[in-house]
This record gives C-alpha cells, sequence and structure tokens, in this order.
C-alpha cells in the first residue's frame, strides 16, 4: 500500500488523473492501439460482475488469482512488513472475500456494446 514508518499517503491529489489514465489505457486495450502482444490489467476489485465486464469490454481473457482466504491471511500474519497494520490488512482481506462472495450471487447481465 506504499506505507512505510507509519507514514499514511494521501493520493486524492492525484486520482482524478491517475482515473483518466487508467480510462485512456483501457481504450488502448480496447480498440488494440500500440505496437504490443498483451496487455494484463490487474484490478483488486471484488465485485465478479464488474470483472466480467471489463474483461469483456476489453474482449479479454479474465484469469482470477483465486488465493483462498485462509492463505491471504496467513501471507499477511508471515509478512514482516504488515505488522504494523497487520489487522488493517486481515480485515480487508476478510471484506474482499466478502464482497467477492456475494457478487457471485448475481446474475451476469453484458453490457450492450452495439451502442
Amino acid at each position: 500500500m506504499g506505507e512505510s514508518g507509519g507514514v499514511r499517503l494521501d493520493f486524492r491529489a492525484v486520482l482524478p488523473t491517475a482515473l483518466e489514465v487508467r480510462k485512456l489505457l483501457y481504450q488502448c486495450i480496447q480498440q488494440r492501439r500500440g505496437k504490443w502482444e498483451r496487455a494484463f490489467v490487474v484490478t483488486a476489485t471484488a465485485d465478479a460482475l464488474e470483472m466480467r465486464r471489463l474483461a469483456q469490454e476489453l474482449n479479454a481473457e479474465l484469469v482470477l488469482m483465486d488465493t483462498t482466504l485462509k492463505e491471504c491471511l496467513e501471507r499477511i500474519r508471515n509478512d514482516p512488513q504488515r505488522n504494523r497494520s497487520r489487522r488493517k490488512f486481515e480485515r480487508l482481506a476478510i471484506e474482499w472475500h466478502e464482497k467477492y462472495s456475494k457478487s457471485l450471487k448475481k446474475p451476469f447481465i453484458p453490457p450492450n456494446l452495439t451502442n
């Protein structure tokens, strides 16, 4: 999370620019602009529907790193760099898995790509 020594970073000032850059990159991927063979879009979204929507929009293969909650918590506990904020990371992992599980129960309605 880019934090060390207990310093809390505030990214609010650069967030709008970062989101614009992401949108432009998605457009380049969608239109296959550029001289590259592959593009990898990595996201931490916990919404399965959003994952599928983005993959469909980009005409991409969706690959889920299917790490169990137990394994995530184990990795957090074994990572000395996360000791200061261990409980925060554990809470984030639990929340992600809960949100992901709930999102799997929603029906998927593909976006209308003809507009």
